[in-house]
Formats: C-alpha cells, sequence, structure tokens
C-alpha cells in the first residue's frame, strides 16, 4: 500500500479515472471527481458536537468494494487484503443514540 494523500487536509481532491469504484471496467465520459477525505476525528467530532452518545465502534479490515487493486473478494463478498499480508481497517461502524 502506498500512501498517496495527506490525512488531515481537509482540501478538495480533484481527480481524472477511467472507471468508477462501482464499476472498475466502466468507461466514464466524464473523468473529473471532486473527493473529501473525513478523518476518524472529524467525524466523532461531529457526531459529539450534536449531542450524540457514541454507544459502539467497530473498526473491520475488508470494505464493500475493491478499493486498491490488490484486494482480493472472501468468501462473504467483501474486500481484504490476500492472507497473510498486513490488514488495516477499510471499513468502520458506529452506532449512536440521542442524549435527551
Amino acid at each position: 500500500m502506498h500512501i498517496a494523500y495527506d490525512y488531515f487536509d481537509k482540501s478538495t481532491l480533484s481527480l481524472n479515472d477511467e472507471g468508477s469504484y462501482a464499476d472498475a471496467d466502466a468507461r466514464l465520459e466524464h473523468k473529473l471527481h471532486h473527493e473529501w477525505t473525513h478523518n476518524l476525528d472529524g467525524i466523532i467530532s461531529s457526531i459529539l458536537d450534536t449531542g450524540m452518545r457514541i454507544q459502539s465502534f467497530r473498526e473491520y479490515p475488508f470494505g464493500m468494494f475493491q478499493r486498491f487493486g490488490w484486494m482480493v473478494k472472501n468468501e462473504n463478498g467483501w474486500w481484504q487484503s490476500p492472507d497473510g499480508k498486513m490488514k488495516v481497517p477499510m471499513l468502520f461502524s458506529m452506532q449512536c443514540s440521542k442524549l435527551y
């Protein structure tokens, strides 16, 4: 894995890609798209700032799509690092409730 962007940089990423995360083989007419990173601190702080309470938080070593070319699909249909390779968080879940 190669880290290409600053984790804490909040500027807009303007990228030109041939395909889409939804369909890597799709050929797009308009290749320019914009993305924004959301670090974990920003996500959690935003939730807490609304007055919500975090009841659970989990990280998972797999994701919903093949974010990187080296990822393999597991028996449950999730994309992950190949067996024997270092695993990193690819997805998280959070359960919250509103405090009254």
